[in-house]
């Protein structure tokens, strides 16, 4: 074994006794990165098959290889969460990082909450006819989302709730899949393939930007790692970065494949954002797509909770021994907070989520390269490229948000 295999298998910390396995962290991380693209993916089709494809590779890719930056330097640092390799790197005010390490969070938070209330108004809507306005109030929907299903992780310190949530998580995932290649079959017998011949490999007349712009929402992680690799059992360099590999690979994986099979079920005839909403809402099958697709965002939530209110009492200097009601606190707020946010006006979405991406590309590209230059000695030479990439690639998005915002 060479030295550079001995060093990277050495453990970044001493396992703790409530530690988990590496699938189940592979699962957090799947979990966190897995959200509404899944289902929205499909409307970009328009833009042309092969260039969505070549896109999300490429896409998958960088934000797969700057991940690899932030494991190298928690390898490096000996730490697992990104405000202690922000000061090991002397950077300053490192609370800095923890309210970057929230916003991103509570966005992602807010929108499941928003994807969540639109499919189980179009889901009451169809199956109860003048229900009562109560019924369908977002409010009340979220305060029981809250109450309900993710009160056992707001309360829980232990890792295993959010283990658990991601197996169900994925399992009504691959329930989803498989039904939409249902719908595909079935759509195809009946119709034929592309029966309006619609069917692009590639069309630069259509809003590429937003389909790239939303193919980088879905690989945003530098939120996640820290958070699913906290508890790993023996957790090293390699081990993380087999997660890391794992993950990405699934990601890509599932959004493609969705992407596939839903734009050949609804082609270019979808006039909606979601695929859902593209489709017979009083069908029974339909109806079953959308309580699968509704439960899997609600277990997806608890991956945003964990980063916001950890980077939480980072700032407040609280990182090892927290009491059970401050942590279960913390959590609730939060979850408040994002249920009021999803509730906002397209104007301020639209300024919310422009903010955001700039935070994001920052945090996910700029900071970690500038980190990574701090320890240049300890990397190779091939490297120096993907930093002056990832500088141009993070400050370049920052300046198109900012300017997309001015106009």
């Amino acid at each position: 074994m060479n030295q550079r295999a001995t060093k990277d298998d050495i453990p970044i910390k001493t396992s703790r006794k409530n530690s988990v396995s590496l699938f189940a962290c592979f699962c957090i991380l799947l979990n966190s990165l897995i959200g509404v693209g899944a289902i929205k993916n499909s409307r970009h089709g328009n833009c042309g098959v092969l260039l969505f494809t070549i896109s999300n590779i490429v896409i998958a890719f960088l934000f797969y290889y700057a991940s690899w930056f932030l494991i190298k330097l928690m390898s490096y640092y000996k730490t697992v969460n990104y405000e202690s390799c922000w000061k090991a790197s002397n950077f300053k005010f490192p609370w800095i990082a923890s309210i970057a390490g929230c916003i991103p969070c509570l966005g992602y938070a807010a929108n499941y909450f928003t994807e969540i209330n639109n499919t189980y108004i179009m889901f009451i809507e169809s199956v109860w006819e003048n229900a009562p306005s109560i019924i369908i109030d977002p409010y009340f929907f979220d305060i029981i989302i809250i109450l309900f299903f993710l009160m056992p992780c707001i309360i829980s310190k232990e890792r295993i709730m959010i283990v658990r949530y991601s197996y169900i998580k994925l399992f009504l995932l691959l329930v989803f899949l498989i039904s939409i290649f249902y719908l595909f079959i079935e759509t195809t017998l009946k119709n034929g393939f592309d029966p309006s011949n619609s069917v692009k490999l590639f069309d630069f007349s259509q809003s590429i930007i937003e389909m790239e712009s939303e193919i980088v929402g879905t690989y945003i992680s530098f939120c996640y790692i820290f958070i699913s690799a906290n508890q790993m059992i023996n957790i090293t360099f390699n081990r993380t970065k087999k997660m890391l590999r794992y993950a990405f690979t699934g990601c890509f994986l599932i959004n493609e494949i969705s992407f596939l099979l839903e734009y050949f079920v609804i082609f270019n005839n979808g006039e909606n954002d979601s695929f859902l909403q593209n489709i017979d809402p009083t069908r029974t099958f339909n109806l079953f797509l959308m309580v699968c697709y509704t439960i899997s965002l609600i277990f997806t939530i608890p991956t945003c909770m964990d980063p916001m209110r950890m980077n939480v009492f980072y700032v407040v200097k609280i990182t090892d021994s927290y009491p059970q009601i401050l942590w279960s606190a913390v959590g609730f707020v939060w979850m408040l907070i994002a249920a009021l946010f999803s509730t906002l006006t397209s104007n301020h979405i639209e300024i919310l989520t422009a903010f955001l991406g700039i935070l994001a590309m920052l945090m996910q590209f700029v900071f970690p390269a500038l980190m990574i230059l701090k320890i240049r000695h300890g990397i190779s030479k091939v490297h120096w490229v993907g930093i002056i990439l990832f500088l141009v690639i993070g400050i370049g998005f920052s300046l198109v948000q900012i300017i997309s915002l001015a106009l």
